[in-house]
């Protein structure tokens, strides 16, 4: 299935589903800059389509721009297809060829334009990310894993816990954002306030009793109530 994020000042309209040949899409939609940061780390995008005049969380105007920005400092999007929707007398139009976009839809754009754009855009293999590693300190040793081989991550009493297929990792003075920003890839989930799960080693996911367990590992993990709705809708595909 492949997915969109739409940034759009409106979460309606734009682009529906039936227009499309293919209907295996799926498109997320947001209406502000932080809300769209936490959408495409929490998920892998195949395309992002951005209304140049959305607006961040101080309802600055040039919030669209910041997300390409913001976009293009994740290794995994570094050559994700972005497809630009705005005026052409936008002052800031230099940045987008700086941004690499894959199209820029003048408005009033057409609309069946605007379909076959995102539906060749959508063709695009994804990128071949080189497999990294995530570099932590425990007990004055730094240590170096491969962030694959990460299959959850725990907050405690103001430690991190890093649980790989081999060991376990404590961090001190660091938090869950701050490790989720580091490792910068889609395969990690927040399933609550104190767990981030590699969704590639997932075993089961029990909705009624809010349970995930790992491959590999014995421990149950929670789900918080108010992320059933966000990890069923991860999960749906």
């Amino acid at each position: 299935m492949k997915k969109i994020l739409l940034l759009n000042d409106s979460k309606k309209g734009v682009l529906n589903l039936p227009e499309f040949k293919n209907h295996k899409i799926k498109i997320y939609r947001s209406d502000n800059f932080q809300e769209a940061c936490g959408i495409m780390l929490h998920d892998y995008i195949d395309l992002f389509i951005i209304d140049t005049v959305a607006t961040d969380s101080d309802g600055d105007s040039v919030g669209g721009i910041r997300f390409a920005e913001a976009i293009r400092r994740v290794q995994q999007y570094c050559f994700t297809p972005i497809i630009f929707l705005s005026y052409l007398e936008d002052p800031k139009l230099f940045m987008y060829e700086q941004l690499h976009c894959y199209a820029f839809m003048e408005k009033p754009y057409d609309r069946s334009e605007l379909i076959k754009v995102v539906e060749t855009a959508l063709e695009f293999p994804k990128p071949q990310i080189k497999k990294r590693n995530l570099y932590i300190k425990d007990e004055g040793i730094i240590y170096s894993m491969k962030i694959q081989d990460i299959l959850y991550i725990k907050s405690e009493r103001r430690r991190l816990y890093i649980y790989t297929k081999k060991e376990a990792f404590t961090v001190k003075n660091r938090t869950l954002e701050n490790i989720i920003e580091e490792i910068s890839s889609g395969d990690f989930v927040r399933c609550s306030r104190f767990y981030v799960v590699n969704k590639r080693h997932i075993k089961s996911i029990d909705y009624v009793n809010r349970i995930i367990t790992i491959t590999g590992t014995k421990e149950e993990i929670d789900i918080g109530p108010s992320m059933i709705k966000s990890m069923k809708s991860k999960f749906s595909s």
